[in-house]
């Protein structure tokens, strides 16, 4: 039940593209294996349902690049929608 819900959860890992330097420290670190890098260069906020939230990755981050984000949006389901019709 957690999974489906946490794609419209309010808080979020977020990464700065001005402020990351691609150094993989994130993922490299993150115990739920996630591509946090993907996300960052599509410019979207992690969006996998796997994250726990643990922040490990924002504490690794050298440039503090990654924050806990609070924002309402729909992770894709929007473009799964889109794509489907």
């Amino acid at each position: 039940m957690q999974k489906i819900t946490s794609r419209f959860a309010l808080t979020k890992i977020s990464i700065d593209k001005d402020k990351c330097v691609d150094c993989h420290l994130c993922e490299k670190h993150c115990p739920m294996d996630i591509k946090l890098l993907s996300y960052k260069n599509e410019g979207k906020r992690n969006l996998s349902t796997e994250c726990i939230i643990c922040a490990t990755c924002a504490n690794v981050c050298p440039k503090d690049a990654i924050k806990l984000t609070m924002k309402f949006d729909f992770g894709n389901l929007i473009e799964e929608l889109n794509y489907k019709s």
